[in-house]
């Protein structure tokens, strides 16, 4: 029996002239947890769309445990647990009432839907609030509830788009702690996200998306082990006193450093700015000449290693020629 769960050959979604996936290739293992990672409109959503036959591809093929995602939509939409980000709820419901309502609809009931309820209500902790409205829940616990909803059925693939988006930094840790558990036990947990750190720690393996094309597919420790061979000078600046729009900062700094001809530039919108370089400690001068000429009020500058999001903003500025 195949080890892959989710493979897709040559994936693509059209919206007239325009592309929001071209040519997406890639396959899940059992049990993997695998990152679809790229910035808004990169076609994350898209993807997740598709693999649980909400929206039919323009062309290509998409298998989940062999069944097309077409073909055999109704078959595929029995084995997999959808999470959207943009799902709503009933929210006058209790929480038990609320799992009892989509368990039905999974076709359980009696004994099996009760004790699953039980068991769904113990793992995400939230036992004690089970007779409580849903609109008495927090953010982080009603994020839980969805992906309780999620595996009433025991699906065997979870499909997850941007689980931890909105949530406090112990929530999110929570959750992708569940998430690690649920994937030891065998579930392959394919999930989007654009917060780098969150897929360099808990994802098995990404797929790095922009505008609709992969970049690269790898375990994060692959990515920047082979795409990684460079510096990366970071700038703390306080934003409050900027005179300027950060991309504007980008452009003024690149053209003091345009006889550096290896390096790329990065603006954050949280008051970053990064240089990647093979040679930062012979730029840094120049960068520090850079911003004291426009003016930038540094609050600190630091030369550090690659991580996953460095080797992302990297490989995209190449595809895009920057």
């Amino acid at each position: 029996m195949s080890n892959l769960t989710i493979k897709t050959i040559d994936l693509c979604k059209f919206y007239g002239e325009k592309h929001a996936l071209y040519n997406i290739s890639f396959d899940v293992r059992k049990g993997e947890i695998f990152g679809l990672l790229g910035p808004n409109g990169a076609g994350k959503t898209t993807l997740i769309k598709i693999l649980a036959t909400l929206l039919l591809p323009s062309s290509g093929r998409a298998l989940i445990e062999g069944l097309d995602v077409v073909k055999d939509a109704k078959k595929v939409r029995s084995i997999i647990g959808l999470y959207l980000a943009e799902s709503g709820f009933y929210y006058r419901l209790k929480i038990r009432d609320f799992l009892q309502f989509f368990g039905r609809l999974y076709g359980l009931s009696g004994i099996e839907l009760r004790r699953r309820i039980q068991e769904l209500l113990e793992f995400f902790q939230l036992e004690d609030k089970a007779d409580e409205e849903i609109n008495a829940l927090s953010h982080g616990m009603r994020r839980k509830l969805h992906l309780a909803r999620a595996l009433l059925h025991n699906p065997s693939v979870l499909l997850l788009d941007e689980p931890t988006i909105g949530l406090d930094p112990i929530s999110a840790k929570d959750l992708r702690d569940r998430l690690k558990q649920l994937s030891r036990e065998g579930t392959t947990v394919l999930l989007s996200t654009h917060y780098m750190p969150e897929a360099e720690e808990y994802c098995d393996r990404v797929l790095l998306l922009n505008l609709g094309k992969v970049v690269a597919i790898d375990s994060p420790q692959n990515l920047i082990r082979r795409h990684g061979g460079f510096q990366v000078i970071e700038v703390l600046y306080d934003q409050k006193r900027l005179s300027m729009v950060p991309d504007r900062l980008k452009t003024l700094v690149a053209s003091r450093l345009k006889r550096e001809t290896d390096a790329s530039i990065y603006v954050l919108k949280d008051g970053r700015l990064k240089v990647y370089s093979k040679n930062a400690d012979e730029m840094l001068p120049g960068l520090a000449d850079a911003l004291v000429q426009l003016k930038v009020q540094v609050r600190s500058i630091t030369i550090a290693k690659p991580t996953l999001e460095d080797v992302f903003h990297k490989l995209v500025a190449g595809m895009n020629g920057g």
